[in-house]
């Protein structure tokens, strides 16, 4: 048994495997009291406990998350709450018996990362649901069966029925990762570059038959810095969110979460960019608009440039912006001194680094 008291600063309480992977914590915001009590036992110990403890509504849940960002969602709510199940998108290759020990060799041996998903839900004894379809009849079934309070959903490509959300008397709830009813979609983060908010955060909301479009229960804002590359903000949203959806689901379980319809004039999309798209508008954004942009989602998208002859020009990096005048064209891109390549732009220039890129075409990755 581990009692922690909890400190007047930040206090939090880790569990590490015995190759020191972290797969477990619990911190002060999720304690509830000025204490953190944790109680290590085998599940055989556990069945031996007395059945009496309190349950509130929303004590079982099940979180349908297919990225890592899931992770911290599952962690966050199994402090609460009894995660009933981890539902995430099959895997589009069939896997056999080899495959499968090809993998957990690989894995081993460290030349195939673990899956920080899978083994949390192993840790915490939930299982995990690959499907191929939401819609399947047999997969909803199984969830019935498991008797959720409530659905979470965290990055799912797919829209859930009717059917899968009536089996919730508390129905689904979303993390959406913008600041809704701005950048509905599956690609939120692009589109608030690309749109120059100065704000972003999370929102947590109910799930309709409407992409995005439910009411909203809760959200929280925060700055968004000039040129932050984009995975900090995603790990960003994931902790944040975490902690929003815990208050929303403490608050539905109470009977007093809030519901606030959304405003429709206020919609922006999200859609998917295909590969090769152009999204910068070279005649209306500024350099330094243009280096936030393509300087924040570096790590996830290339713009394809083109130098004064049409050549596509792969480069290495995004290194910053100047203003004043320009040592190339309006949206192209040329080599000067030092190695350095110069994209101009209406008031000045954004520097890059000269190297090839991953993919020069712009496709997401």
């Amino acid at each position: 048994k581990l009692r922690v008291p909890v400190q007047t600063n930040y206090t939090s309480v880790s569990f590490y495997t015995r190759r020191g992977v972290s797969y477990y914590a619990i911190n002060d915001r999720a304690a509830g009291r000025r204490v953190i009590e944790l109680e290590l036992m085998t599940r055989a110990q556990r069945n031996q406990l007395p059945d009496d403890e309190e349950v509130t509504a929303a004590d079982r849940l099940i979180v349908e998350a297919p990225t890592p960002t899931g992770l911290i969602m599952i962690r966050a709510l199994a402090t609460e709450h009894e995660v009933v199940g981890v539902v995430r998108p099959h895997r589009s290759q069939p896997r056999g018996a080899a495959r499968r020990v090809a993998g957990q060799v690989a894995r081993w041996v460290g030349l195939r990362p673990h899956d920080p998903l899978t083994e949390a839900a192993r840790s915490l004894r939930v299982p995990e649901s690959p499907v191929p379809s939401v819609r399947d009849e047999r997969f909803v079934q199984a969830m019935a069966a498991r008797r959720p309070d409530l659905l979470c959903v965290a990055h799912f490509p797919w829209r859930l029925p009717d059917a899968l959300l009536g089996i919730a008397p508390l129905g689904g709830i979303n993390v959406h990762p913008s600041l809704l009813p701005r950048h509905r979609g599956p690609l939120p983060l692009c589109w608030v570059y690309h749109a120059d908010d100065r704000e972003t955060g999370v929102t947590v909301h109910h799930l309709t038959s409407e992409l995005d479009g439910g009411d909203i229960i809760a959200r929280r804002t925060f700055a968004l810095p000039r040129g932050y590359p984009v995975d900090d903000l995603n790990a960003d949203n994931a902790r944040i969110g975490a902690e929003v959806l815990q208050s929303a689901i403490r608050a539905l379980a109470q009977g007093t979460a809030d519901r606030h319809p959304q405003e429709g004039s206020q919609v922006t999309l999200a859609p998917l960019v295909r590969p090769g798209d152009r999204l910068v508008d070279f005649e209306a954004w500024d350099a330094e608009r243009v280096w936030h942009f393509m300087a924040g989602l570096w790590a996830r998208f290339r713009e394809p440039l083109m130098d004064d002859a049409d050549t596509p020009v792969p480069y290495g990096g995004v290194l910053g912006f100047e203003s004043g005048s320009s040592m190339a064209p309006l949206g192209r891109v040329r080599q000067v001194d030092g190695g350095r390549l110069a994209l101009g732009c209406r008031d000045g220039l954004v520097w890059l680094r000269t190297g090839p890129a991953d993919d020069p075409t712009g496709r997401p990755r």
